[in-house]
């Protein structure tokens, strides 16, 4: 790659892996989204899909620590236990083949009108 479209990664005390999730374009993607797109407040509800991917989970973590509740689609069960117990994600459901089945929007409208 030619340098003019590169930029060095700081050498300092975080290992050059951190670059690739929350410092890189992974975690700054889910900040703006969170909070420049969204505009999430304290206690809104906030629904992630793929909350157990790069962009998902850094986008449940800044909502959580905005005062959001969050609700994470993730396809699996191991994502979605991963999500749920590491970015503490109200809910997860499970997705098929790519897409959000029926009964995972009734559970989210519930959820999301149960509080």
């Amino acid at each position: 790659m030619k340098g003019k479209h590169a930029s060095k990664i700081d050498d300092g005390p975080l290992p050059p892996t951190a670059w690739l999730g929350v410092l890189g374009v992974s975690g700054y993607t889910g900040y703006v989204g969170t909070l420049k797109t969204a505009q999430a407040q304290p206690e809104d509800t906030v629904v992630v899909s793929a909350a157990s991917g790069a962009v998902g989970s850094a986008a449940a973590q800044v909502a959580r620590v905005k005062g959001c509740r969050v609700i994470g689609i993730a396809g699996g069960l191991d994502n979605c236990n991963f999500a749920h117990h590491r970015y503490r994600s109200d809910c997860t459901s499970v997705t098929r083949n790519g897409l959000i089945p029926f009964w995972v929007h009734r559970r989210v409208q519930q959820l999301i009108c149960n509080g």
